[in-house]
């Protein structure tokens, strides 16, 4: 069975067999109003599957989804509505 073709979520490089990835994930943790959020980021794995997780190919692009989630709280780009003038 052919393994579907895994691309990092920062760059779009393609997953080789002996690269080392990552998997980050932004993560909710505690009840309602004392819900913290936090990341984790811990070593690619083939059989993990998750939506929400992102696929990330190095430092690099592992920094860019940190500085993202530390700036507004999410690993999405968050789109922004303008307010009508």
């Amino acid at each position: 069975m052919k393994q579907a073709r895994v691309l990092c979520d920062g760059c779009g490089a393609v997953k080789q067999q002996t690269n080392h990835w990552w998997i980050i994930e932004s993560l909710v943790a505690g009840r309602e109003e004392n819900a913290k959020s936090y990341l984790q980021i811990r070593p690619w794995e083939q059989d993990w599957q998750n939506n929400d997780a992102k696929d990330v190919c190095g430092e690099r692009c592992v920094s860019i989804f940190v500085s993202r989630w530390v700036a507004t709280g999410y690993l999405e780009v968050q789109e922004t509505v303008k307010a009508d003038q």
